[in-house]
Protein backbone atom coordinates (compact mmCIF):
# COMPACT_ATOMS: atom_id res chain seq x y z
CA UNK A 1 0.00 0.00 0.00
CA UNK A 2 2.92 2.53 0.71
CA UNK A 3 4.62 1.85 -2.44
CA UNK A 4 1.00 2.19 -4.62
CA UNK A 5 0.14 5.64 -2.55
CA UNK A 6 4.25 6.62 -3.23
CA UNK A 7 3.77 5.67 -7.09
CA UNK A 8 0.74 7.72 -6.97
CA UNK A 9 2.31 10.94 -5.34
CA UNK A 10 5.34 10.94 -7.47
CA UNK A 11 3.05 10.62 -10.52
CA UNK A 12 0.77 13.36 -9.45
CA UNK A 13 3.89 15.56 -8.71
CA UNK A 14 5.09 15.00 -12.00
CA UNK A 15 2.08 15.73 -13.77
CA UNK A 16 1.72 18.69 -11.20
CA UNK A 17 5.47 20.05 -12.69
CA UNK A 18 5.10 19.77 -15.92
CA UNK A 19 1.20 21.04 -15.77
CA UNK A 20 2.66 24.39 -13.37
CA UNK A 21 0.34 27.52 -14.10
CA UNK A 22 -1.95 25.41 -16.22
CA UNK A 23 -2.92 23.68 -13.27
CA UNK A 24 -4.21 26.31 -11.37
CA UNK A 25 -6.12 27.28 -14.19
CA UNK A 26 -7.57 24.35 -15.34
CA UNK A 27 -8.71 23.85 -11.75
CA UNK A 28 -10.50 27.64 -11.65
CA UNK A 29 -11.98 26.99 -14.71
CA UNK A 30 -13.77 23.61 -13.51
CA UNK A 31 -14.78 25.26 -10.39
CA UNK A 32 -16.39 28.01 -12.58
CA UNK A 33 -18.38 25.56 -14.91
CA UNK A 34 -19.18 23.80 -11.52
CA UNK A 35 -20.94 26.25 -10.27
CA UNK A 36 -22.78 27.71 -13.27
CA UNK A 37 -20.58 30.76 -13.95
CA UNK A 38 -19.45 30.19 -17.18
CA UNK A 39 -22.02 30.93 -19.73
CA UNK A 40 -23.66 28.19 -21.78
CA UNK A 41 -20.67 25.20 -20.73
CA UNK A 42 -22.83 22.65 -20.10
CA UNK A 43 -19.39 20.10 -19.03
CA UNK A 44 -15.92 20.35 -18.94
CA UNK A 45 -13.03 17.32 -18.44
CA UNK A 46 -9.47 17.76 -18.79
CA UNK A 47 -7.11 14.37 -19.71
CA UNK A 48 -2.90 13.90 -19.43
CA UNK A 49 -1.59 11.01 -19.71
CA UNK A 50 -4.83 9.44 -19.57
CA UNK A 51 -5.53 10.39 -15.89
CA UNK A 52 -8.47 12.32 -15.59
CA UNK A 53 -7.53 15.37 -13.97
CA UNK A 54 -10.81 17.48 -13.60
CA UNK A 55 -13.97 16.63 -14.33
CA UNK A 56 -17.02 19.44 -13.93
CA UNK A 57 -20.77 19.62 -14.73
CA UNK A 58 -22.76 22.89 -14.92
CA UNK A 59 -26.32 22.76 -12.31
CA UNK A 60 -28.56 19.95 -13.53
CA UNK A 61 -25.94 17.92 -16.16
CA UNK A 62 -23.89 15.20 -14.53
CA UNK A 63 -21.25 12.02 -15.93
CA UNK A 64 -24.37 10.18 -17.45
CA UNK A 65 -25.93 13.20 -19.62
CA UNK A 66 -25.55 12.93 -23.29
CA UNK A 67 -24.80 16.00 -25.01
CA UNK A 68 -26.04 17.05 -28.80
CA UNK A 69 -22.32 16.94 -30.47
CA UNK A 70 -23.45 18.32 -33.37
CA UNK A 71 -20.40 18.78 -36.16
CA UNK A 72 -18.26 16.61 -33.47
CA UNK A 73 -20.47 14.44 -35.50
CA UNK A 74 -18.50 14.83 -38.78
CA UNK A 75 -14.99 13.81 -37.08
CA UNK A 76 -16.84 10.31 -35.64
CA UNK A 77 -17.71 10.01 -38.92
CA UNK A 78 -14.49 10.51 -40.29
CA UNK A 79 -13.02 7.38 -38.08
CA UNK A 80 -15.54 5.15 -39.26
CA UNK A 81 -14.68 5.76 -43.24
CA UNK A 82 -11.03 5.12 -42.67
CA UNK A 83 -12.64 1.65 -40.96
CA UNK A 84 -14.73 1.00 -43.38
CA UNK A 85 -11.60 1.87 -46.18
CA UNK A 86 -9.64 -0.94 -44.02
CA UNK A 87 -12.58 -3.51 -43.91
CA UNK A 88 -12.32 -2.75 -47.93
CA UNK A 89 -16.55 -1.33 -48.07
CA UNK A 90 -15.87 1.70 -49.32
CA UNK A 91 -13.97 3.59 -51.71
CA UNK A 92 -10.38 4.98 -51.04
CA UNK A 93 -10.24 9.41 -50.45
CA UNK A 94 -8.76 9.01 -53.87
CA UNK A 95 -11.55 7.37 -55.43
CA UNK A 96 -13.82 9.78 -57.98
CA UNK A 97 -17.46 10.06 -56.25
CA UNK A 98 -19.44 9.68 -59.42
CA UNK A 99 -20.01 5.78 -60.32
CA UNK A 100 -21.33 5.43 -56.34
CA UNK A 101 -24.27 8.22 -56.81
CA UNK A 102 -26.22 6.47 -59.56
CA UNK A 103 -28.73 4.83 -56.73
CA UNK A 104 -29.56 8.53 -55.53
CA UNK A 105 -31.49 9.40 -58.56
CA UNK A 106 -29.44 12.88 -59.30
CA UNK A 107 -26.99 13.12 -62.41
CA UNK A 108 -24.82 16.17 -62.21
CA UNK A 109 -21.21 16.85 -64.26
CA UNK A 110 -20.15 18.87 -61.85
CA UNK A 111 -19.09 15.74 -59.80
CA UNK A 112 -17.00 14.48 -62.69
CA UNK A 113 -13.63 15.46 -60.99
CA UNK A 114 -15.00 14.80 -57.37
CA UNK A 115 -13.55 12.08 -55.02
CA UNK A 116 -13.97 11.25 -51.67
CA UNK A 117 -10.82 12.76 -50.23
CA UNK A 118 -12.82 16.14 -51.62
CA UNK A 119 -15.71 15.34 -49.38
CA UNK A 120 -13.83 14.85 -45.70
CA UNK A 121 -11.43 17.68 -46.66
CA UNK A 122 -14.75 20.19 -47.78
CA UNK A 123 -13.01 20.54 -51.21
CA UNK A 124 -15.90 19.88 -53.28
CA UNK A 125 -16.33 23.10 -55.29
CA UNK A 126 -19.87 23.08 -54.77
CA UNK A 127 -21.94 26.25 -54.09
CA UNK A 128 -22.62 25.16 -50.37
CA UNK A 129 -21.23 27.12 -47.44
CA UNK A 130 -22.54 26.62 -44.28
CA UNK A 131 -21.20 29.74 -42.86
CA UNK A 132 -22.62 31.83 -45.02
CA UNK A 133 -26.88 31.85 -45.02
CA UNK A 134 -27.41 33.12 -48.69
CA UNK A 135 -25.16 30.37 -49.66
CA UNK A 136 -27.35 27.91 -52.32
CA UNK A 137 -26.03 25.04 -50.02
CA UNK A 138 -26.32 26.28 -46.98
CA UNK A 139 -27.12 23.23 -44.43
CA UNK A 140 -30.34 25.00 -42.98
CA UNK A 141 -31.53 24.84 -46.45
CA UNK A 142 -31.03 21.39 -47.21
CA UNK A 143 -32.65 20.19 -43.73
CA UNK A 144 -35.92 21.42 -45.44
CA UNK A 145 -35.59 19.13 -48.54
CA UNK A 146 -36.55 15.37 -48.56
CA UNK A 147 -34.18 13.69 -49.19
CA UNK A 148 -30.65 15.97 -48.06
CA UNK A 149 -27.46 13.41 -50.39
CA UNK A 150 -29.62 14.34 -53.04
CA UNK A 151 -29.98 18.63 -52.38
CA UNK A 152 -26.25 18.24 -52.30
CA UNK A 153 -24.97 16.50 -55.46
CA UNK A 154 -27.16 19.06 -57.04
CA UNK A 155 -25.46 21.60 -56.18
CA UNK A 156 -24.13 23.96 -59.02
CA UNK A 157 -20.39 24.61 -58.97
CA UNK A 158 -19.07 27.46 -57.46
CA UNK A 159 -15.40 26.89 -57.34
CA UNK A 160 -12.76 24.16 -58.88
CA UNK A 161 -13.04 20.92 -57.26
CA UNK A 162 -10.24 20.38 -55.13
CA UNK A 163 -8.89 23.54 -54.40
CA UNK A 164 -10.97 25.81 -52.28
CA UNK A 165 -12.27 25.06 -48.42
CA UNK A 166 -15.68 25.32 -47.80
CA UNK A 167 -17.45 24.39 -44.65
CA UNK A 168 -20.58 22.04 -45.89
CA UNK A 169 -22.01 19.70 -43.90
CA UNK A 170 -23.59 17.69 -47.41
CA UNK A 171 -20.41 15.74 -47.79
CA UNK A 172 -20.67 14.19 -45.04
CA UNK A 173 -24.39 13.61 -44.81
CA UNK A 174 -23.54 12.19 -48.74
CA UNK A 175 -20.51 10.23 -47.51
CA UNK A 176 -22.76 8.74 -44.79
CA UNK A 177 -25.53 8.10 -46.93
CA UNK A 178 -23.53 5.88 -49.03
CA UNK A 179 -21.82 4.30 -46.30
CA UNK A 180 -25.19 3.05 -44.99
CA UNK A 181 -25.87 1.53 -48.37
CA UNK A 182 -23.23 -0.24 -48.14
CA UNK A 183 -24.00 -1.34 -45.23
CA UNK A 184 -27.19 -2.36 -46.20
CA UNK A 185 -29.23 0.38 -44.28
CA UNK A 186 -27.48 -0.98 -40.82
CA UNK A 187 -24.92 2.25 -40.07
CA UNK A 188 -26.04 2.44 -36.76
CA UNK A 189 -25.64 -1.18 -35.99
CA UNK A 190 -22.17 -1.97 -37.71
CA UNK A 191 -20.91 1.96 -35.92
CA UNK A 192 -21.76 0.26 -32.35
CA UNK A 193 -20.20 -2.71 -33.29
CA UNK A 194 -16.73 -1.82 -34.79
CA UNK A 195 -16.05 1.36 -32.68
CA UNK A 196 -17.96 2.12 -29.63
CA UNK A 197 -18.96 -1.02 -28.03
CA UNK A 198 -14.48 -1.43 -28.32
CA UNK A 199 -14.64 1.97 -26.66
CA UNK A 200 -17.21 0.76 -24.03
CA UNK A 201 -19.43 3.23 -24.91
CA UNK A 202 -23.00 2.47 -24.89
CA UNK A 203 -25.06 5.80 -24.03
CA UNK A 204 -25.27 7.28 -27.24
CA UNK A 205 -27.72 8.38 -30.05
CA UNK A 206 -27.53 8.77 -33.67
CA UNK A 207 -30.13 11.41 -35.24
CA UNK A 208 -31.46 10.61 -38.93
CA UNK A 209 -32.55 12.09 -41.32
CA UNK A 210 -36.23 12.48 -42.68
CA UNK A 211 -35.68 9.28 -44.78
CA UNK A 212 -34.39 7.27 -42.20
CA UNK A 213 -30.94 7.19 -42.99
CA UNK A 214 -28.25 8.31 -40.08
CA UNK A 215 -27.21 11.80 -39.82
CA UNK A 216 -23.77 12.05 -40.11
CA UNK A 217 -23.25 15.58 -40.37
CA UNK A 218 -24.24 16.05 -37.20
CA UNK A 219 -26.38 15.71 -33.75
CA UNK A 220 -25.30 12.35 -32.68
CA UNK A 221 -25.84 12.30 -28.73
CA UNK A 222 -22.80 11.41 -26.66
CA UNK A 223 -21.64 11.68 -22.80
CA UNK A 224 -18.69 13.95 -21.99
CA UNK A 225 -16.70 11.09 -20.84
CA UNK A 226 -17.33 8.75 -23.75
CA UNK A 227 -16.10 11.55 -26.55
CA UNK A 228 -12.83 11.90 -24.24
CA UNK A 229 -12.39 8.14 -24.54
CA UNK A 230 -12.17 9.21 -28.56
CA UNK A 231 -9.82 11.17 -27.81
CA UNK A 232 -7.60 9.04 -25.89
CA UNK A 233 -7.58 6.37 -29.20
CA UNK A 234 -6.77 9.34 -31.35
CA UNK A 235 -4.28 10.21 -28.96
CA UNK A 236 -2.76 6.75 -28.95
CA UNK A 237 -2.95 6.21 -32.61
CA UNK A 238 -6.05 4.36 -32.95
CA UNK A 239 -5.42 1.80 -29.94
CA UNK A 240 -7.85 1.55 -26.69
CA UNK A 241 -6.67 -0.58 -23.92
CA UNK A 242 -4.67 -2.48 -25.77
CA UNK A 243 -6.76 -3.17 -28.52
CA UNK A 244 -6.01 -1.60 -32.21
CA UNK A 245 -9.62 -0.09 -32.95
CA UNK A 246 -8.94 1.95 -35.64
CA UNK A 247 -5.73 1.84 -38.23
CA UNK A 248 -3.02 4.22 -36.74
CA UNK A 249 -2.20 4.92 -40.66
CA UNK A 250 -5.36 6.72 -40.70
CA UNK A 251 -5.44 8.48 -37.90
CA UNK A 252 -2.32 9.74 -38.85
CA UNK A 253 -3.90 11.22 -42.39
CA UNK A 254 -7.55 12.12 -40.83
CA UNK A 255 -4.99 14.21 -38.05
CA UNK A 256 -2.58 15.67 -41.28
CA UNK A 257 -3.12 18.99 -42.88
CA UNK A 258 -4.62 18.89 -46.28
CA UNK A 259 -6.14 22.33 -46.90
CA UNK A 260 -5.81 25.88 -45.09
CA UNK A 261 -8.80 27.41 -43.60
CA UNK A 262 -8.60 30.86 -44.93
CA UNK A 263 -11.80 32.10 -43.05
CA UNK A 264 -10.41 30.66 -39.74
CA UNK A 265 -6.78 30.53 -38.47
CA UNK A 266 -6.30 26.52 -38.77
CA UNK A 267 -5.78 24.19 -40.61
CA UNK A 268 -8.19 20.87 -42.15
CA UNK A 269 -7.32 17.17 -41.96
CA UNK A 270 -10.34 14.81 -43.01
CA UNK A 271 -13.11 16.50 -40.90
CA UNK A 272 -11.02 17.23 -38.12
CA UNK A 273 -9.79 20.72 -37.55
CA UNK A 274 -6.07 21.70 -36.72
CA UNK A 275 -4.09 24.48 -35.32
CA UNK A 276 -0.55 24.39 -36.46
CA UNK A 277 2.05 24.73 -33.85
CA UNK A 278 3.54 27.99 -35.25
CA UNK A 279 0.03 29.66 -34.25
CA UNK A 280 0.71 29.74 -30.15
CA UNK A 281 4.66 29.94 -29.98
CA UNK A 282 7.00 30.65 -32.89
CA UNK A 283 7.87 27.04 -33.58
CA UNK A 284 7.84 24.68 -36.13
CA UNK A 285 7.18 21.40 -36.27
CA UNK A 286 4.85 18.72 -38.70
CA UNK A 287 2.80 17.37 -35.59
CA UNK A 288 -0.03 20.19 -34.90
CA UNK A 289 -0.40 21.83 -31.69
CA UNK A 290 -4.05 20.77 -31.79
CA UNK A 291 -6.24 18.37 -33.27
CA UNK A 292 -9.75 18.56 -32.47
CA UNK A 293 -13.37 18.36 -33.45
CA UNK A 294 -15.85 20.95 -32.85
CA UNK A 295 -19.51 21.19 -33.01
CA UNK A 296 -22.22 24.32 -32.99
CA UNK A 297 -22.65 25.49 -29.69
CA UNK A 298 -19.64 24.95 -27.51
CA UNK A 299 -19.25 21.06 -28.68
CA UNK A 300 -14.90 20.18 -28.29
CA UNK A 301 -12.19 17.24 -28.28
CA UNK A 302 -8.98 19.10 -28.10
CA UNK A 303 -6.37 16.76 -28.20
CA UNK A 304 -2.85 17.90 -27.77
CA UNK A 305 -0.15 14.99 -28.66
CA UNK A 306 2.90 17.07 -27.74
CA UNK A 307 1.41 17.39 -24.02
CA UNK A 308 -1.01 14.39 -23.90
CA UNK A 309 -3.60 16.39 -23.06
CA UNK A 310 -7.39 16.04 -23.83
CA UNK A 311 -9.69 18.69 -23.01
CA UNK A 312 -13.88 18.20 -23.61
CA UNK A 313 -16.52 20.68 -23.63
CA UNK A 314 -19.76 20.39 -24.30
CA UNK A 315 -22.04 23.91 -24.50
CA UNK A 316 -25.53 24.92 -24.83
CA UNK A 317 -23.78 28.19 -26.90
CA UNK A 318 -25.82 27.68 -30.14
CA UNK A 319 -25.04 30.39 -33.29
CA UNK A 320 -23.18 32.70 -30.42
CA UNK A 321 -19.78 33.76 -30.61
CA UNK A 322 -19.74 32.54 -27.11
CA UNK A 323 -19.07 29.05 -28.70
CA UNK A 324 -15.36 30.30 -29.65
CA UNK A 325 -14.32 31.04 -25.92
CA UNK A 326 -13.08 27.21 -25.12
CA UNK A 327 -10.76 27.82 -28.44
CA UNK A 328 -9.39 31.08 -26.71
CA UNK A 329 -9.06 29.17 -22.95
CA UNK A 330 -7.18 26.11 -24.55
CA UNK A 331 -4.64 27.88 -26.49
CA UNK A 332 -4.11 29.85 -23.53
CA UNK A 333 -3.38 27.43 -21.14
CA UNK A 334 -1.03 25.79 -23.72
CA UNK A 335 1.19 29.30 -23.84
CA UNK A 336 1.84 28.54 -20.66
CA UNK A 337 3.74 24.74 -21.22
CA UNK A 338 7.17 26.23 -22.76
Amino acid sequence: MKYILLIWLISAYSYSAELGKIETLLKQYAARVNQGNEQGVTSFLAYKNKQRLYESYAPTFHENSTHDLRSVTKSLTAILVGIAIEENIFPKPTEKVTPYINSIGANNTNLKHMTFSDLLTMRTGLACDDWVPASLGNEDKMYLSPNWAKFFIALPLSHETGKHFSYCTGGAVLTGHLLNQTLNNDFEGWSQQILFSKLDITNFKWSKTPYGVVDTGGHIFMTARDLAKIGQMILNKGNFNGQQIVASHWIKKMTTSHTKVYERPYEYGYWWWLLPSNTTKNITTAEPELIFAWGNGGQYLFISPKHQLIFVFTGANFNSREMLKPQRKVKEWLSFMY
